[in-house]
């Protein structure tokens, strides 16, 4: 299945399925960039539409933490509690088969760079992420 992401995701796998109705897939990709809070609901909503297909939740990446808030700067621990939470929601749900976290190793900037992403700050050091994704924090 196609890699997704946004609103448009859902409506474009829809025409898809009507377009190719002998299309067999074995489990849904779901492309998750947006806002922590609304999360949940995303893949809630792929899983109500695919009830008898796994999903895997590739190369989550979050730019905001509440809807209307600010992006999370990189030594922002209340982001990571929020991404453990969001692991924790992930490993008991059943129909979540597999899933990544987006991370960085440096960050270098640039349009699409988010501050949250990376593993390593500009000394080298790991960040709050770094140490979580490696299990030292």
């Amino acid at each position: 299945m196609r890699h997704s992401n946004g609103d448009d995701s859902l409506p474009w796998i829809n025409d898809f399925v009507k377009k190719c109705p002998d299309c067999k897939f074995d489990f849904v990709d779901v492309h998750y960039y947006w806002v922590f809070n609304e999360f949940k609901g995303f893949v809630e909503g792929w899983h109500k539409r695919f009830p008898n297909k796994p999903l895997w939740i590739s190369d989550i990446g979050f730019q905001s933490y509440p809807s209307s808030g600010p992006v999370c700067k990189a030594a922002d621990t209340t982001c990571v509690s929020n991404i453990k939470e969001m692991v924790t929601w992930m490993d008991n749900t059943d129909y979540i088969n597999r899933y990544t976290i987006r991370g960085e190793f440096r960050r270098t900037g640039g349009p699409s760079h988010q501050p949250l992403w990376s593993f390593l700050d500009d000394n080298g050091n790991y960040t709050p992420l770094g140490k979580w994704y490696l299990g030292v924090a």
